[in-house]
């Protein structure tokens, strides 16, 4: 691709719903399913990456049962996870946008065959559209084999785990954030809390409670709209998150956050860098992590994604008093004992 053609162009490409998503097994891709595109091997930025590599898997031949017309932009998947859905899958909409304004937008199902249109994807697939000015009317999911008459498809401005995007991408989305969000001023301490979902810090309900005594806004993101969660993470002087899939809304920001703590759940965990180190005036993981237990998945087998973790409490108190933030003085030791082990026996029961 050159300037003067940023999107890559196909004819006749027959796009599936997804057989696989975000799953990954012996010898298998993270996700079959979605366009054939033509010499699928030797496509790149048409795939879908991760670290800057191809991790998808050709569709198996399947014919088309019907066919659309016109020109059509490929958007990705529709999925159940709201991470995964924004650093993973909504990341070819802005670049496309900077060069179609008004192109339309086609998605695929996952393996479930969920959200067949756009009104019955989850509130925040809807959000991320708004977010980017994108009607219903211009889009349509892809629940049985189609042939599409034009495709043409950006490449992701980001991926999982890197590398970080390009100058040019964050340009863009700074421009969309200040349209979206008007001038900020940031101020203050918000703390992005994951107390309201199983994996969680134990006894994190007593840490909120800690630091909205504080000082600092304690806010459940699963709780607030989208448009909500970013105009507070673009107006805090200090956000400190939780380690989970909300630091990854930041990639629908720009360069728009001020200094930004990641409370580790995972020893040594460095979730969602590629993302914020562009976008912070500073960042810092901290590993406050005792023990981490992992969680169970629908067949009963332990998983680390879906884990309770223990912090060190010591390590914790340090972390804020580095923060010159007054927790210790609104700490109660043993109430957060109580509580910890209180989730833990949740946890193993």
């Amino acid at each position: 691709m050159t300037p003067d053609q940023p999107l890559l162009t196909f004819r006749d490409v027959v796009v599936t719903p997804y057989s696989n998503l975000l799953w990954v097994g012996p010898q298998r891709g993270v996700h079959i399913g979605g366009p054939h595109w033509p010499d699928f091997s030797e496509q790149r930025a048409a795939r879908h990456q991760r670290e800057g590599q191809p991790v998808d898997e050709e569709p198996a031949p399947n014919p088309a049962r019907g066919r659309l017309a016109g020109r059509w932009a490929w958007a990705g998947p529709i999925c159940a996870h709201f991470g995964h859905q924004i650093i993973e899958f909504s990341m070819r909409l802005m670049p496309t946008l900077t060069h179609d304004r008004d192109v339309r937008f086609l998605f695929a199902v996952p393996p479930s065959g969920r959200y067949g249109t756009i009104a019955a994807t989850p509130p925040y697939f809807r959000a991320i559209l708004d977010w980017f000015g994108i009607t219903p009317a211009r889009c349509h999911v892809t629940t049985t084999p189609l042939l599409v008459e034009e495709l043409v498809v950006a490449p992701q401005a980001e991926q999982l785990g890197g590398p970080v995007p390009k100058a040019e991408h964050l340009d863009a989305m700074d421009r969309h954030t200040l349209e979206q969000l008007g001038t900020r001023e940031r101020q203050g301490a918000v703390y992005v809390s994951r107390a309201g979902v199983a994996t969680r810090f134990a006894g994190e309900d007593v840490l909120e409670s800690a630091l909205s005594a504080s000082g600092v806004e304690v806010i459940r993101p699963e709780t607030l709209p989208l448009r909500a969660q970013l105009r507070t993470y673009a107006s805090a002087q200090l956000l400190i998150f939780a380690e989970g899939s909300a630091p990854y809304a930041s990639a629908l920001l720009g360069r728009s956050l001020g200094d930004v703590v990641v409370l580790n759940r995972r020893p040594g965990a460095h979730l969602g860098l590629a993302s914020l180190r562009p976008r912070a005036t500073s960042l810092r993981y901290c590993d406050v992590v005792r023990e981490f237990l992992a969680g169970r998945n629908w067949r009963g087998e332990r998983v680390k994604h879906a884990g309770l973790t223990v912090l060190d409490e010591d390590a914790l108190l340090e972390t804020f008093d580095a923060l010159e933030l007054p927790v210790r003085r609104h700490w109660d030791s043993a109430r957060y004992a109580a509580r910890c082990d209180q989730d833990v026996k949740a946890a193993n029961g």
